[in-house]
């Protein structure tokens, strides 16, 4: 996941986007900007690997097998009845059925008011997306889950949401087969064209197929964001970016409108008009290392987040929990957002307790599991 991620933020996308078709690639302020991509990368593998690694010495791993799991109907159905009830005021509340139907592809960015409804929303279904699929796992299921969130897909908003929810679906068929190709491409090509059918749909009225592929890729802007921060030739601690989220909580008590996240701050100075709307340009942790610990030291907390992502990965792997899955698939969609963000996130605050929350409430749900002699990939 790192690697693809690195891949096609600073690898593809540089190549194909339009934004970067007038960066000279051969500058001193390019190299520094690879540099830096290069060293974080190295260790977040090198730390991911040494946790997997020392952990396989431990125990045999197992394949889990998802059959006859009991999940309380009670618990879906109230799923269920709160995901209708926030979603229908979330709507009334940013404007009603009209107000999306006359300005699809701006009601999301405006959905000011409605906050703590789509947070709800957005955070039970694929909860319930994921149960529902491990108790009922015919094609009629499959098939409605999948057209339920490609209709709600416009209320969700975030694309990267979007692809979370279609990973959930298909969870338990990806965590019972062994990495390879096929199934890394399973993956990864459904995930893809619907990230390319969004970004279509969403520009048809001008957009020609040969504007797909270049238009498609300026969404992997986070390279030339490093580069702007570098360019502009910021210093180390001008902002100490780390206890930014901490405003989200002052800002509560003080009534003060204070930047909780680089991103924002970042966004307000170089793209005002993006901020008026509160649309926001995604600056890449290299920024939150620069500005808090002048990229280097940085490196040192970034090993310890990656070392304790690492340690939820594997226990999931020997554990036969079930939501230990539903976990690491969350915090597998959510490491993008840090990489994308910075090491800490306001949004880090309710997902986290969230996770801690719905841990104990499916503890109970487990599968059965049987030996498998080979080494997890």
């Amino acid at each position: 996941m790192i690697f693809l991620y690195y891949f096609l933020w600073f690898g593809l996308a540089p190549i194909f986007a339009r934004r970067y078709q007038e960066t000279a690639f051969d500058s001193d302020i390019v190299y520094q900007a690879y540099l830096y991509l290069a060293s974080s990368y190295t260790v977040l593998m090198l730390v991911a690997m040494m946790v997997e690694y020392t952990s396989e010495t431990r125990s045999n791993f197992h394949l889990s097998s998802f059959s006859n799991i009991q999940v309380a109907q009670s618990k879906l159905l109230l799923m269920a009845c709160v995901i209708i009830i926030s979603f229908v005021l979330y709507i009334q509340m940013t404007g009603g059925v009209t107000h999306w139907q006359q300005n699809l592809d701006r009601a999301f960015l405006t959905r000011q008011g409605a906050g703590t409804w789509y947070l709800i929303f957005s955070l039970i279904l694929p909860l319930f997306v994921f149960f529902i699929r491990l108790k009922y796992r015919g094609i009629f299921v499959l098939l409605s889950l999948m057209i339920v969130v490609l209709a709600l897909s416009p209320f969700i908003g975030s694309k990267q949401k979007i692809i979370h929810y279609f990973l959930l679906i298909f969870a338990t068929w990806i965590f019972c087969r062994k990495f390879n190709i096929r199934i890394a491409l399973s993956v990864f090509m459904p995930a893809a064209l619907l990230f390319v059918l969004g970004n279509y749909f969403r520009n048809a009225s001008w957009m020609t197929l040969n504007d797909v592929l270049g238009y498609s890729l300026n969404y992997f802007d986070t390279l030339d964001s490093l580069l702007l921060v570098i360019k502009e030739k910021h210093y180390p601690l001008e902002v100490f970016s780390f206890f930014l989220p901490f405003n989200k909580f002052a800002n509560l008590f003080t009534g003060q409108d204070a930047f909780f996240d680089i991103s924002a701050y970042l966004t307000n100075m170089y793209f005002p008009t993006a901020w008026n709307i509160r649309a926001t340009v995604q600056f890449p942790v290299e920024v939150d290392l620069f500005f808090s610990f002048g990229y280097w030291l940085g490196l040192i907390p970034l090993a310890v987040f990656i070392f304790v992502y690492s340690k939820i990965y594997v226990r999931m792997l020997y554990s036969n929990k079930v939501i230990y899955l539903f976990i690491w698939f969350n915090l597998f969609i959510y490491l993008m957002s840090h990489l994308r963000g910075g090491l800490i996130l306001w949004t880090d605050f309710y997902m986290y307790p969230y996770l801690i929350i719905v841990y104990f409430m499916f503890k109970e749900v487990k599968y059965n599991v049987v030996p498998w002699t080979t080494k997890p990939i």
